[in-house]
C-alpha cells in the first residue's frame, strides 16, 4: 500500500567522524517516530580511513538497515562536504531532503514535526529551534528571530544573511528547490556550505518560503575537531559568502569591504558594526553579549547598551543549562 505521507531522505556526509559521535547520529535516525517513507543516504568522501569506514558500515548494517532503508554512496576523490552531500542527494528518493551532520543528532519527533509544518503553507525550506552544545554549555538557538530581522533589514548592512549569522540546523529543503538551485556550491568544501545554499534560496524564492518551527528538534555539537571549530577556514568561507550574497542583493562594494574588515574576530565584528551603523539591530548587541559570556575577546568600553539578560526577550537565544 502506497503511503500518502511525504517521503523524506536524511542526507549524511561522512569523513572520518569518530564512532562515538556517529553512533549518536545514527541512533537518532532510527528513533524517528515518523510513519511515512523515510530513508538514510550516507555519502562517504574519498580517502576516508579504512578502519573507520568499516566501523561505519558495520553500524549501518547492524543498527540502521533493519529499521530504516539505508543507501551508501562513495566518492572516488576527496571532495568535501558539499560534493558528498550532492552525491548523496543524487541517490535520494525523498520529496524532502533533511541534512544531518555526522556528529549531531535529531530529536525523535524531528521528521514528523518538520514535515507537518512544511505542508501547512507554501514552504520550500523548514528549520526549527536547535540545542547548541559546546564546552559544557547548552544554548537554545531560535531561527525565527533571524527570519524576522531578515525581513526587516533586507538589502542593508544589518541583514543577518549578509553577516552569515543564521542558525540553520535543522534544515529540510524540498527536492524541487534543491535541484533548481543546483545543490551545494563546490566552492564551499567543509564550512558555511549550508548558509551559502540558504542565501541563494532566499535570493531566488524569498524569505517567506522559509518556515521556522518554534520547537527544538536538533542537537548541534561543536567540539575541537569539528568543521565549524576551524576559525580560519570559517572566516575564509564567510568572506566568500559575504561577497556573493551582498552582490546578489546590491550592497555597494565599499560596504562589503567594511563588513569584511569587521569579520576578523567575532567580538570586533559586532562592535565595529555597532559603532558604524546608523541604527543598531538588536541581534548585534545580543551577539556581543553571547561572545562576552562565552569568553571571547572583550568588548570595547564604547558599547552603547548594557548586556541584555539571557531570556529577557523572546528573540534571544537563551542560556539554558550546564551539561
Amino acid at each position: 500500500m502506497t503511503s500518502s505521507l511525504p517521503s523524506i531522505s536524511i542526507i549524511l556526509a561522512w569523513y572520518n567522524t569518530e564512532v562515538t559521535f556517529l553512533r549518536t547520529a545514527l541512533e537518532s535516525v532510527i528513533s524517528q517516530d515518523y510513519d511515512g517513507p523515510l530513508e538514510l543516504v550516507v555519502g562517504i568522501d574519498g580517502g576516508a580511513d579504512p578502519a573507520l569506514t568499516r566501523a561505519l558500515e558495520e553500524l549501518l548494517a547492524a543498527r540502521v538497515a533493519p529499521r530504516v532503508p539505508c543507501h551508501i554512496i562513495r566518492s572516488d576523490t576527496r571532495g568535501g562536504a558539499s560534493a558528498v552531500r550532492n552525491l548523496a542527494s543524487s541517490r535520494a528518493n525523498g520529496d524532502w531532503l533533511l541534512v544531518l551532520d555526522a556528529d549531531d543528532a535529531l530529536a525523535p519527533e524531528s521528521v514528523r514535526v518538520l514535515l507537518a509544518n512544511a505542508t501547512r503553507g507554501d514552504y520550500q525550506w523548514v528549520t526549527a529551534e536547535c540545542w547548541f552544545h559546546e564546552g559544557g554549555q547548552t544554548l537554545l538557538r531560535q531561527p525565527q528571530r533571524y527570519l524576522d530581522l531578515a525581513r526587516r533589514y533586507r538589502g542593508t548592512l544589518s541583514d543577518p544573511l549578509a553577516q552569515a549569522v543564521f542558525s540553520l540546523h535543522p534544515s529540510m529543503i524540498s527536492r524541487q528547490a534543491f535541484t533548481e538551485l543546483g545543490g551545494f556550491s563546490l566552492a564551499y568544501t567543509w564550512a558555511a556550505e549550508l548558509t551559502e545554499l540558504f542565501a541563494r534560496f532566499v535570493v531566488r524564492y524569498g524569505i517567506d518560503r522559509v518556515h521556522a518551527v518554534p520547537q527544538p528538534l536538533y542537537h548541534y555539537h561543536r567540539h575541537g575537531g569539528g568543521l565549524s571549530a576551524n576559525r580560519a577556514r570559517m572566516h575564509t568561507h564567510r568572506l566568500r559568502l559575504l561577497q556573493s550574497y551582498c552582490d546578489d542583493i546590491g550592497l555597494p562594494v565599499d560596504e562589503i569591504r567594511y563588513l569584511a574588515r569587521c569579520d576578523t574576530t567575532g567580538a570586533q565584528h559586532y562592535q565595529l558594526l555597532v559603532d558604524g551603523s546608523p541604527h543598531v539591530p538588536p541581534y548585534i548587541e545580543r551577539g556581543s553579549s553571547q561572545l562576552r559570556l562565552r569568553g571571547s575577546s572583550p568588548i570595547s568600553s564604547r558599547e552603547r547598551a548594557p548586556s541584555p539578560r539571557w531570556g529577557a526577550d523572546p528573540h534571544e537565544s537563551r542560556l539554558l543549562a550546564s551539561e
